[in-house]
């Protein structure tokens, strides 16, 4: 339980890093904690969405990875365009 708590709070924590300070380096910290909690979540996990047999299937705790690392990855390429292409949005 306290493995998938500290993975929780890393990955939370290296999201809002990433998130505040666009760089490569913070979305390779997401993606180190995303695989840390994937890993850990067992203890945490929420209710079943879809089942792939009696044994595994994914739950709500599988889905926070996936959407950290989206949305560092569309801020992290939000703030890699051009000024000129911000500037006519």
């Amino acid at each position: 339980m306290l493995t998938a708590l500290l993975s929780l709070t890393a990955l939370t924590g290296t999201t809002a890093y990433a998130l505040a300070v666009p760089r490569r380096h913070a979305l390779g910290l997401v993606l180190a904690a995303s695989g840390a909690w994937l890993l850990a979540n067992g203890p945490l996990e929420g209710p079943i969405l879809w089942a792939l047999d009696s044994q595994h299937g994914l739950t709500t705790a599988d889905l926070l990875a996936p959407v950290a690392l989206g949305a560092v990855g569309l801020r992290l390429a939000a703030a890699r365009r051009p000024e000129a292409v911000r500037a006519h949005r």
